[in-house]
Parts: C-alpha cells; sequence; structure tokens
C-alpha cells in the first residue's frame, strides 16, 4: 500500500519497489543507471543482518550510481548520525533537497518536535 500510495508522487521514470535494497542494487540495476537514490529513515537494528547503512550498500550505490549522482538520508534516530557519516566518509556533501511531500515519519517528527538529520552524498569522482 505505502509503495502504491508514493506512486501518485513520483515521476514517470521512477521505479518504486518493495524489496530489499541491497538485492535491487546487486541484481536489478546496471552499474551508472541510477540519478538519485532515498533511503528516509532507516532504522537501526540489534540484529546485523537488518542494518542498511553499510560499506557494502555504499559499495553498492556507488555502482549504481551515475557520474554525479546522489543519495539523500533522513533520520530522527541520534545513533544513526556517527553510522550514516561514517559510511558516506569520503563522498562529496552536497546540498539536500526539500522534498516536495513530507513522508509519514517526517509529519510525526515535525509534530513531535523531533529533530530531523538530512544529508545528500555523491561519491568522488574517481582518480580525484
Amino acid at each position: 500500500a505505502k509503495v502504491e500510495a508514493a506512486a501518485r508522487h513520483a515521476p514517470p521514470n521512477t521505479l518504486l519497489l518493495r524489496a530489499d535494497a541491497r538485492a535491487a542494487l546487486a541484481g536489478l540495476v546496471p552499474p551508472g543507471r541510477l540519478d538519485a537514490v532515498y533511503i528516509l529513515f532507516p532504522s537501526p537494528s540489534e540484529k546485523a543482518s537488518h542494518i542498511l547503512v553499510t560499506p557494502a550498500l555504499v559499495e553498492l550505490l556507488e555502482g549504481a550510481l551515475r557520474p554525479g549522482g546522489l543519495v539523500h538520508l533522513r533520520s530522527d534516530v541520534p545513533g544513526m548520525v556517527p553510522v550514516i557519516e561514517s559510511a558516506f566518509l569520503g563522498w562529496e556533501p552536497q546540498e539536500h533537497p526539500t522534498l516536495p511531500v513530507l513522508s509519514r515519519r517526517e509529519r510525526v517528527c515535525r509534530r513531535d518536535g523531533r529533530r530531523v538529520w538530512s544529508w545528500s552524498f555523491s561519491p568522488r569522482q574517481r582518480g580525484a
């Protein structure tokens, strides 16, 4: 239901999937094809297999992004700040966009006065 609801707001060249991002990036996305990836409110987890933002994911993202492509991330969990910043160490920080529609989580954070951290990164150009 969430994927279908998001599809109403997505540009026509967007493919929305309800799938593990790691599997989709590894098996469905040809190298250098993506302009942008949004990782909104990844959950911290006690189970290592459930942690999304890892060096392995960052490597998959680097391969999937076209030159100049961006990864946008948002989190309201203070413990995710060092995880995300460490995972994307060596990437170029970029201005992060204002999204046209707030996610359900962002609406809850705004209502409850919770801080939301936002990042945008692009891979460093190879050889730079």
